[in-house]
């Protein structure tokens, strides 16, 4: 059972994804008071599944609310050799890191989206750098792919492959 002061501003709906929310968020069998906090949380989560939502309809792979930025990697010897590309969301002033964001977005299934736009983002971003003349040595090089994204990418990169920017390499082998 949750209780739920009336909050200025709040829409039927409000209360009805506010309740979800917290049915999702509090032990079952419980008395809870729902806090200004809980409301603030909610918001925040809503106003990103919004933009997610946004993100998804558009389709638009150059959308700037996904912000990549990348993070150089050295190695012992103190010398660059790769980067890490780092995926971030603006929601109107405000930036998120992905632990606030994926959740949401693979449990409305608007992941596939971001992983398009950051694939996009990442080989345009290669692509620029190969024009200002950097070097890069052929090989890709990452962790672990937890086997439920496996899926995902494969038909990402697929997809890029025929409709995106590869950075000028070839593509084999999909």
């Amino acid at each position: 059972l949750a209780y739920i002061t009336s909050e200025e501003g709040f829409k039927p709906k409000d209360y009805f994804g506010l309740s979800d929310f917290l049915l999702n968020n509090i032990p079952l069998n419980t008395y809870y008071i729902c806090t200004n906090k809980d409301i603030e949380t909610y918001r925040t989560c809503q106003a990103i599944e919004d933009v997610l939502e946004d993100i998804r309809n558009k389709g638009n792979l150059n959308d700037e609310r996904v912000i990549i930025k990348f993070q150089p990697i050295i190695n012992k010897d103190n010398k660059f050799t790769k980067a890490e590309a780092l995926m971030r969301l603006q929601v109107g002033d405000d930036i998120f890191a992905p632990d606030m964001f994926l959740p949401i977005a693979e449990h409305k299934n608007y992941s596939h989206t971001l992983s398009k736009i950051a694939l996009h983002k990442t080989c345009l971003a290669i692509k620029e750098l190969k024009d200002e003349g950097y070097e890069f040595v052929d090989k890709i090089v990452g962790g672990v792919i937890p086997k439920e994204y496996i899926e995902p990418i494969n038909n990402g990169i697929k997809e890029a492959s025929q409709t995106g920017v590869l950075a000028g390499y070839e593509t084999v082998d999909f």
